[in-house]
């Protein structure tokens, strides 16, 4: 007689050899789960990011034929953004960068895959009143990677001491070590200007090394492209001209 673990079961193997041979198949049915999802992460991923680069391109043609960049929907200084998210646009308009599809990009990009929950999230667009600074974001929607201070499309202008941390060079830093890194742009500035850009947790990691950047934890899941420059119509003040920059490639 065979003990439990033993008997013979109608195709000729025993209890014992068949419980192995499924828990061998959970297994494998696991990782190819895993790496399924993984797959389609990174598969989407990509995607986000080949769309942030199309739309770059495409607000910068808009801009060598027309002289600034083109406007949100949702107007200046303002997210504007697809469907279904705090930024869209309104009466359901589709087209959250006005006039930049067809003429130069086919249709405008929409994230199908928006975080439960998060309806400050998507394909976003910004720019200021005169259209001369813009902003683009796949904003925390990154699944498959953490975006950090060295990515190509990392969402803020900062530049990493070489351990990957936020440097900080001062009060008086201008556009020393990226548009968005130095706390205070207060040099050459009338006493009492506002000018703590560099503080907005948007632009700062909260993760890993970067724990004590004082990061809300929207840069690591976020891509972000931005162009132009705000020039001050009343002479230079290059502090002026970097602080009202970074009011739209830092937010």
């Amino acid at each position: 007689m065979y003990p439990a673990s033993r008997k013979k079961i109608a195709s000729g193997f025993t209890l014992l050899e068949v419980m192995v041979v499924v828990g061998i198949v959970a297994i494998f049915a696991t990782i190819i789960a895993v790496n399924s999802i993984q797959s389609g992460q990174q598969g989407r991923d990509a995607k986000r990011q080949a769309d942030v680069r199309a739309l770059q391109s495409a607000v910068e043609l808009y801009k060598n034929k027309y002289g600034r960049y083109p406007a949100g929907c949702r107007g200046a200084d303002q997210w504007s953004g697809q469907q279904g998210t705090s930024y869209a646009c309104a009466s359901g308009d589709t087209q959250y960068i006005v006039d930049l599809a067809p003429e130069f990009i086919p249709v405008l990009p929409l994230d199908k895959k928006l975080p439960t929950g998060n309806l400050n999230s998507g394909y976003v667009y910004r720019t200021n009143g005169a259209g001369t600074v813009f902003k683009i974001m796949a904003m925390s929607t990154v699944e498959g990677e953490l975006v950090d201070y060295n990515h190509e499309l990392k969402s803020c202008d900062i530049r990493p001491d070489n351990l990957g941390r936020l440097q900080n060079l001062g009060v008086n830093g201008v556009d020393t070590s990226g548009w968005c890194t130095t706390a205070t742009l207060a040099a050459r500035e009338p006493p009492g200007a506002l000018t703590s850009y560099g503080s907005i947790p948007n632009c700062r990691m909260s993760t890993g090394i970067n724990a004590s950047d004082g990061g809300n934890g929207r840069y690591e899941r976020s891509y972000g492209a931005w162009g132009g420059f705000l020039p001050l119509a009343t002479g230079p003040n290059r502090a002026a001209e970097v602080r009202n920059t970074a009011a739209i490639i830092c937010k």
